[in-house]
């Protein structure tokens, strides 16, 4: 896991301190190598370097119109031999690359047959080797996690590409004479001719909306842009006046593709089949791997099967386990973690996240985040990550997807696969439905009725969404409100979204929270928290070939008689503690955060308050006011005020930090 960074001047030179300022702000990514490479486009003429002094004595001047920068994590192949950024053969490719593929053993074997031969036991010499071999197609073949660039000499091009799902970010600035890109936003950012305005459509989804990623292209920066998930993007080096990115999309999860007639027990063992693959490719590491740990099914999942793996190959080493607790019965997980650990062989280790430490941490937290975030429960990831790295833990294995995939969501989610019930005249389904979120999730059958009677969107609003943008409204400015709109990302459909026609509701609701509503923004955060400690965050339920698996099952493998994850849970069972896989509540990482808001953030909270400028877009008085109410009893705990609170501190942090 690593820190990439490059630059491409079209009609001069560029700074070999700006590629070296632009690896240094993330050395958190890589603190264990670095290196550089630098291209005289010209002469075709390339030269990798790590300090500038290296270019006294020699016939090099530091004259380049690209440089390729990276900050190396040592995952797979400590040794000298994985450093970056790496050529291959006779130096016609190089690399940059950020991630791990998982099969690279698999595929490497696969090469050595066809004549490759290889220095290292790296998986990024496997991808230039693919790439040689298979061209731009090689990353059909990978699975894994990646943001890399390719620097193919021969052809007279960067190649740049991300994964399926975008677990590792890649961010990018064209400006007609320069392409900049990196890891981090921070990385573009720090480059003088990178602006940091804040793009009004993304802060008011924010704000309105609970936005936290969106798998736009555009991110919080107008001048800065994301390259998505599952697409990837060629810049020729001799690059024309007219030329502009353009991202083409390699891969993506069609809903048209179904897999019927089947028992419950043929697609839970297909299921588990995958998983446990999958689990066993990403423990593939020459450093500890550790497992974060809520206590709930799907972290259970992992660190059961973790747990299997070990005894069917006769390992001893003890799994550690990191787990967020609470103060409060409600956002505490440990009754459920403590039958995984009695269950399994773990070391288990537990952090408490105060409000006093979020505060005390918040201006790091954001730095790190680059963008203002929705709620307090990204604050507990960032104990577990530090925790994970300060019992020696590089490495761990994570539970994020199957809410998203397997309708985990359940009071946001039940709405849509009801409505298509009635669409289909399935009144069976529908009332079996009903009577078990009645029974399972206290759903009362008059508020089943209001929610699928109103339809799962308003326009192009989700269901859920409508009372955040209605609160919003009434503490945002008239003429911001009118300019949010018009450039908001998530009430203008994706071009992903729109070709899917004649999909049910309920498939294409779990696709828009997998692919563009939820899904990313946890992806961001995993990032983000894993990598302020130097952790590489691996996700087994991401492996493409279960997610794909996944949304080709029927609705009712999905979510039945109110019941959620259906066909996990079929898959877990002997494998995880029944109390566990039963279970209906959901908690994760979470924080208690309207309680620290009356009883510890109060007074930090209006502080804040009192210091927001007369231009920002949004009513002082009028927060300040929600902020009373809430104090006193009159009114609950609104979210809305922590991201209020969060972006003044945003802007404080991030805006000002790289004003130019």
């Amino acid at each position: 896991m690593c820190g990439i960074a490059g630059i491409i001047s079209f009609y001069s030179s560029v700074d070999p301190k700006m590629l070296m300022k632009m690896t240094d702000i993330v050395k958190y990514r890589g603190p264990d190598d670095y290196g550089y490479l630098g291209v005289d486009l010209n002469n075709g003429f390339y030269f990798p370097f790590k300090k500038i002094e290296e270019f006294s004595g020699s016939s090099i001047n530091g004259n380049f119109q690209l440089i390729l920068g990276h900050r190396r994590l040592s995952i797979i192949d400590l040794t000298e031999k994985g450093h970056q950024p790496m050529m291959y053969g006779n130096g016609s490719l190089w690399i940059t690359y950020n991630g791990e593929i998982y099969n690279y053993v698999e595929i490497r074997e696969e090469l050595k047959k066809k004549g490759y031969l290889f220095k290292s036991q790296s998986d990024t010499e496997v991808i230039l080797a693919s790439y040689l071999e298979w061209g731009k197609g090689c990353i059909e073949k990978f699975n894994g996690m990646w943001a890399f660039a390719i620097l193919d000499v021969s052809n007279r091009e960067l190649f740049c590409a991300r994964d399926r799902l975008g677990v590792k970010p890649f961010y990018y600035h064209f400006n007609g004479e320069k392409f900049s890109f990196g890891s981090e936003i921070k990385q573009l950012l720090s480059l003088p001719w990178v602006k940091s305005d804040i793009h009004p459509g993304v802060l008011f989804d924010y704000i309105s909306l609970n936005a936290y990623g969106s798998n736009s292209e555009q991110t919080f920066f107008s001048d800065i842009f994301e390259l998505r998930g599952g697409y990837h993007m060629t810049i020729p080096l001799s690059c024309s006046k007219s030329w502009r990115p353009n991202p083409i999309q390699w891969w993506d999860i069609d809903l048209r593709k179904k897999i019927h007639g089947l028992t419950d027990e043929q697609y839970s063992e297909r299921y588990l089949e995958i998983f446990e693959d999958s689990v066993k490719l990403r423990l593939r590491s020459d450093v500890p791997v550790g497992t974060c740990f809520s206590g709930g099914i799907d972290s259970s999942g992992i660190v059961c099967m973790v747990n299997r793996l070990q005894k069917k190959e006769g390992m001893y080493n003890l799994q550690k386990t990191f787990t967020s607790v609470s103060d409060y019965p409600e956002y505490d997980e440990r009754e459920y973690a403590q039958e995984v650990i009695n269950t399994c062989r773990v070391i288990p280790f537990f952090v408490l996240p105060t409000p006093e430490q979020l505060l005390e941490d918040l201006p790091k937290l954001l730095w790190h985040q680059e963008e203002p975030f929705v709620g307090t429960s990204i604050f507990a990831g960032w104990c577990v990550y530090r925790l994970a790295r300060f019992h020696g833990v590089p490495v761990t294995l994570d539970g994020q997807g199957p809410d998203e995939m397997l309708a985990g969501y359940v009071p946001t989610m039940y709405q849509a696969c009801l409505l298509d019930a009635l669409i289909k005249c399935n009144f069976r389904s529908f009332l079996e439905n009903a009577r078990g979120l009645k029974n399972q999730h206290n759903q009362s059958y008059s508020m089943i009725a209001k929610g699928v009677l109103k339809g799962f969107y308003l326009g192009k609003l989700p269901n859920f969404l409508r009372p955040t943008l209605r609160k919003a409204r009434f503490i945002l400015s008239e003429d911001f409100i009118k300019k949010g709109i018009n450039n908001s990302i998530l009430l203008h459909p994706l071009q992903s979204e729109m070709k899917f026609n004649n999909v049910n509701h309920f498939d294409l609701m779990l696709y828009k929270h997998t692919k563009n509503i939820t899904l990313p923004g946890i992806l961001r955060q995993v990032d983000r928290n894993s990598m302020a400690f130097s952790v590489e965050a691996r996700l087994p339920y991401l492996d493409y070939r279960l997610v794909e698996y996944t949304f080709s099952l029927p609705s009712e493998q999905k979510f039945i008689r109110g019941v959620s994850k259906w066909v996990l849970r079929n898959a877990l069972k002997n494998v995880i503690p029944e109390k566990v896989r039963i279970r209906m509540t959901k908690i994760g990482f979470a924080t208690a955060e309207k309680e620290w808001f009356k009883k510890n953030l109060i007074k930090a909270f209006n502080e804040k308050f009192a210091q927001i400028a007369p231009e920002a877009p949004y009513r002082a008085n009028t927060i300040q006011e929600l902020s009373n109410d809430v104090q006193s009893g009159r009114s609950q705990y609104q979210p809305l005020l922590w991201k209020i609170f969060n972006l003044e501190h945003f802007t404080e942090i991030m805006i000002n930090s790289f004003k130019h």
